[in-house]
């Protein structure tokens, strides 16, 4: 079952799922995006965030 968060015409916030660590994990080993945060964070660290 997908709990949603919030859901507009245009957006739908869910709570995170297990088919989702991927992609976030891809997201925060990118050097580009996270330049704001003090660089990529390796993939035990990714994954911790993901379950906080």
């Amino acid at each position: 079952m997908k709990l949603q968060v919030i859901e507009t015409d245009r957006l739908r916030l869910n709570f995170s799922a297990e088919q989702h660590l991927e992609a976030f994990a891809e997201m925060h080993a990118d050097v580009e995006v996270m330049v704001d945060f003090a660089g990529p964070i390796n993939f035990s660290s990714r994954k911790a965030k993901f379950e906080r």
